[in-house]
């Protein structure tokens, strides 16, 4: 007899080939700044992998990154497998794509102008500010301060 699935349970660490995990076309769009990455590499490596990054698994046998693409480019140095964190219940391209900015929006150092072109990307996709709003969390009006074409009209 199989056991219940736990619902509170929404992920589960696996070790992948990293050659598996894919960076999708909407994620990839975005510019990933390599600045820091031998630095990352060195701490997974003395510290360990404190977040593994989080994946969800195709059909066809392969994981699309949801999030934590600056650790995936950090552990392809010299790795062939790797900690992954797989959802349990997939998410739609809308909500990947609003994880995959809101781990962005959280990182330590990021800029105003690196939030306004993630909120932009994410405006962008949705094709609704609306609902990138939504998918975040936050009001419209919280979101539009935070874009670029925004932060022109008040620069001007």
């Amino acid at each position: 007899m199989l056991a219940k699935q736990n619902p509170l349970v929404f992920h589960k660490i696996e070790t992948v080939p990293i050659s598996k995990v894919i960076v999708w076309d909407e994620v990839e769009a975005r510019q990933l700044d390599l600045d820091g990455i031998e630095e990352l590499t060195k701490s997974i490596r003395e510290e360990g992998l404190q977040n593994p990054p989080v994946v969800q698994k195709n059909k066809d046998g392969t994981f699309k990154l949801i999030a934590g693409q600056r650790r995936l480019e950090a552990l392809r140095i010299g790795s062939k497998n790797i900690p992954v964190m797989v959802v349990k219940k997939p998410y739609d391209d809308e909500n990947a794509k609003a994880v995959s900015i809101i781990e962005n929006l959280h990182r330590k150092q990021m800029n105003s102008q690196e939030m306004a072109q993630a909120c932009d990307f994410l405006v962008k996709s949705m094709k609704s500010t609306k609902k990138a709003a939504k998918a975040l969390g936050i009001s419209q009006q919280t979101l539009r301060t935070h874009t670029i074409s925004e932060k022109n009209k008040t620069s001007v």
